[in-house]
């Protein structure tokens, strides 16, 4: 009863909790667990590895040997007092040192990873706000601009890191060079401190720091504008040492201003002038424009533009207008381009490019006209520099210098009458400016070398390229002859083709090519026809004729739009691919419409019925009976077979009486029938079988087991042809007895949908009967039947109860219908002794 004690319990309980924890102190000693980098230390585990740190006395100073012991680059900081460690203050290998000398101070250890060796904290023990605050004092690398905005792991990649390898360093290992971090872009052949140059608060590129030698000061301009501009990458000039890239070379070496800049001068220029830049610009000039004052009259005529006349007594200003580029201001005008400072008063007309495209009608060739054209467009031709008033005695070449020469009645008309009256000085133009006469353009807009810009075109543009070739006939022969005249330089629009200049009749000696001009050639009747025919009459003068639309409606490389087409809208199906026009020429010629070309007429394309087998071979007046109209030779089709002509049955008669012009698709609800033809079955070679006949797709009869096995003539009896072409008679008719004797005497006989029940009625053979074996082997089920048969009559033989009768008229028959089926009709009465 004692061992149920509670205190018994008690004191057992806390036996076995003292000896768990007296084996946990023996296994780990410490007062803590260590920070994971140490606890993965194999020489630290259990109680030996105190010693590692602590040493056998367990001394202060034994466990900050201990640590020196492992981190040799510290003790080397503290020994050369150089590094954060180094400047701690105090001896931290002596036996007096405390505080902050003590490693123990900054970095505390058993506390798992519950405190960072290396944080916020050891920073602040060693006399700083934070790690991020820490601002390399001492170091000799301040953080100045760039860096001192950086994180401390942008350089020291294991800053923050927690757990770190063995022999990895947390901040130590780096050197305190530029190229530590940066590539080096002068590879190695530039100063080592990148910040004599470049600084530490601007970009690379700015090399903010960087003084200009007194060799070479940068003054405006040159202070404005980027270093690469005048020291490009990778570019020495050939005065620098080899050694010296082109940033150092430059330093050694004086520039002269034809060193970095190309001089816009002419060579002949420079010869007169015979100076330095400096000269005329000066050397400390912000801007090369505003040398005026030492351009003499000699030196601009060294440029090439000689100043004389009126040029001579005109401000600088007003030709070189300051519009910030020394180009415009200087260069952009030569001596012959008046236009660079004058207005054009003849708008361009007297261009090279203007007048070359306005040679039409000049009788020159182009090559002629811009060759003239070339001498004329300097202003000089005609104007000198005194006054820009022409000269009485300047000569005018009217042919030469606007490309239209003044021939016939040209010649003899009045200025004014093509170019109107001068502008008035009020329109804008100075004095010595005023024109003579105003454009031609103003009074006939357009292409002055056409006609038809200055007179009104009779012909109505029927002369135009674009409109000829849109009436060429379908064979192209004459469309592509005035493709040819157009690339030539002439023009189916110029009335100098057929006309002259001394008056605008038709002259007998022009030869008018009719297919050339109109893209219709006169052959055949067309050339024998009279002109009025066609054209008709003229309504009004100048004209000879009318124009054949006036008469004629509709397109006139159509032939209806002039005769009648005896066909109708019969053959539009063979209308030209490009125009969409009816072509008679594609089967006739011009000479007689009954004439046929040989070969030409596809009866297949121009009809849709194609010509094949016997139909090849048949004539043409089988089907297309003589026409009694003498523009045609053959009548219509369907003047002799009326009707649906892809339809055999329209122009044969049916030998099958019918039997075939449906043909019955689908199943169930979606059966339909379909009208069918004869090619389903024939060929037109001839009207034999050509396709294998499918007998129960056609006459809803197939031909199954026996049935087929039986010949054809066996059920369509062998006949001579007949006149419709049959070989073979109709079958007798579809139902069993049509072909095979009934045994049962018409007992199973079932009326015919719209016939009386009677010996013609259809017996269903097939309730009992198969094709599938002999005619005696039954497949009649008797549940089906009035009479089920129950397990006493199913034993019984068929013959047991249906025997054999005799009709009136003497035939024999087993009875199957009608039979009785009470008992009594088999059985009969039985009486028993007692019943009444």
């Amino acid at each position: 009863m004692r061992i149920l004690d509670p205190k018994v319990w008690l004191a057992g309980a806390s036996l076995v909790l003292v000896g768990v924890l007296a084996f946990r102190d023996a296994a780990d000693p410490g007062p803590g667990p260590l920070h994971p980098v140490h606890a993965a230390m194999s020489e630290l585990a259990g109680r030996d590895g105190c010693v590692v740190c602590h040493g056998e006395q367990g001394s202060p100073m034994a466990m900050a040997q201990s640590c020196l012991d492992c981190h040799g680059a510290i003790e080397g900081q503290i020994e050369g007092g150089t590094g954060l460690h180094g400047q701690l203050g105090g001896d931290l290998l002596s036996e007096q040192a405390e505080g902050a000398a003590r490693c123990d101070v900054c970095h505390g250890e058993h506390h798992g990873d519950s405190i960072t060796l290396v944080g916020d904290l050891a920073f602040v023990r060693a006399g700083h706000d934070s790690l991020d605050a820490y601002d390399h004092a001492g170091l000799g690398f301040g953080l100045e601009g760039a860096h001192a905005s950086l994180a401390c792991e942008e350089c020291h990649g294991n800053a923050r890191v927690e757990v770190l390898a063995q022999g990895q360093a947390r901040f130590l290992g780096l050197a305190q060079k530029c190229t530590q971090c940066h590539e080096d872009p002068h590879e190695g052949k530039m100063s080592a401190n990148c910040a004599d140059c470049h600084g530490q608060s601007e970009a690379f590129a700015a090399v903010a720091a960087f003084e200009h030698p007194d060799t070479f000061p940068l003054t405006p301009p040159h202070a404005e504008i980027a270093c690469s501009q005048c020291h490009e990458d990778g570019v020495q000039p050939a005065a620098s040492p080899a050694s010296l890239t082109h940033a150092i070379a430059s330093l050694a070496v004086t520039r002269t201003c034809s060193d970095c800049h190309e001089s816009s001068h002419t060579g002949e220029f420079l010869a007169e002038v015979a100076v330095d830049c400096a000269a005329c610009h000066g050397g400390g000039a912000t801007t090369f424009l505003g040398a005026d004052e030492h351009m003499t009259i000699g030196r601009h005529a060294a440029t090439g533009f000689a100043l004389d006349g009126a040029h001579a007594r005109v401000d600088c200003a007003g030709c070189h207008v300051d519009t910030g580029s020394y180009a415009d201001r200087y260069l952009a005008r030569t001596q012959s381009a008046c236009a660079d400072c004058h207005e054009d008063v003849h708008r361009g007309a007297f261009d090279g490019m203007t007048l070359a495209s306005a040679a039409t009608g000049s009788g020159k060739s182009p090559l002629a006209i811009a060759s003239d054209a070339a001498q004329a467009v300097s202003c000089a031709t005609c104007h000198t520099t005194d006054s820009f008033k022409l000269p009485e005695d300047a000569p005018f070449d009217h042919g030469r210098f606007t490309g239209f020469e003044l021939t016939g009645a040209h010649s003899s008309a009045n200025c004014t009458a093509c170019h109107g009256e001068a502008p008035a000085a009020a329109a804008g133009l100075s004095e010595g400016q005023a024109r003579d006469f105003g454009f031609v353009g103003d009074l006939y807009p357009g292409d002055t070398g056409q006609c038809s810009t200055c007179h009104d075109d009779v012909h109505a543009g029927a002369f135009d390229p674009e409109t000829v070739a849109a009436r060429s006939m379908a064979d192209r022969t004459e469309a592509s002859l005035l493709a040819a005249t157009l690339s030539r330089g002439e023009s189916a629009k110029d009335c100098a083709t057929c006309h002259t200049t001394d008056r605008f009749e038709f002259p007998e000696t022009t030869s008018f090519d009719h297919g050339r001009w109109t893209g219709f050639r006169l052959e055949g009747a067309h050339a024998a026809a009279e002109c009025v025919g066609c054209h008709g009459p003229a309504e009004e003068e100048p004209r000879n004729f009318g124009l054949v639309a006036e008469h004629h409606d509709g397109d006139p490389r159509t032939c209806s739009t002039c005769h009648e087409s005896p066909h109708g809208d019969r053959f539009v199906e063979m209308n030209d691919p490009e125009t969409g026009l009816l072509d008679c020429q594609r089967c006739h010629t011009v000479r007689d419409f009954l004439e046929i070309r040989p070969g030409t007429f596809d009866h297949g394309e121009a009809t849709g019925f194609v010509l094949a087998g016997a139909h090849a071979q048949a004539k043409c007046t089988v089907c297309h009976v003589p026409a009694k109209n003498d523009a045609v030779r053959l009548g219509k089709v369907e003047n002799a077979f009326p009707g649906n002509t892809e339809r055999c049955a329209t122009c044969h008669r049916d030998p099958h009486r019918g039997a075939f012009r449906t043909q019955r698709v689908g199943q169930g609800a979606l059966a339909r029938e379909i009208p069918n033809d004869c090619s389903t079955c024939h060929g037109p070679a001839s009207f034999h079988v050509t396709e294998p006949f499918d007998h129960g797709k056609w006459t809803g009869w197939p031909l199954e087991n026996s049935h087929a096995e039986v010949a054809c003539v066996e059920c369509h009896a062998a006949q001579p042809v007949d006149p419709l072409g049959r070989t073979r008679g109709f079958a007798k008719g579809n139902r069993c007895t049509d072909c095979h004797a009934d045994p049962h005497l018409g007992q199973f006989n079932q009326p015919v949908k719209g016939k009386a029940a009677d010996l013609q009625s259809d017996p269903s053979c097939v309730r009992c009967h198969t094709t599938e074996g002999p005619f005696d082997s039954l497949v009649f089920d008797h549940d089906t039947a009035r009479f089920a048969l129950d397990s006493h009559h199913a034993e019984l033989a068929c013959h047991q109860c249906h025997k054999t009768a005799t009709t009136k008229d003497g035939r024999t028959a087993v009875r199957y219908r009608p039979l009785g089926t009470e008992c009594v009709d088999c059985h009969g009465v039985t009486f028993r002794r007692g019943d009444k």
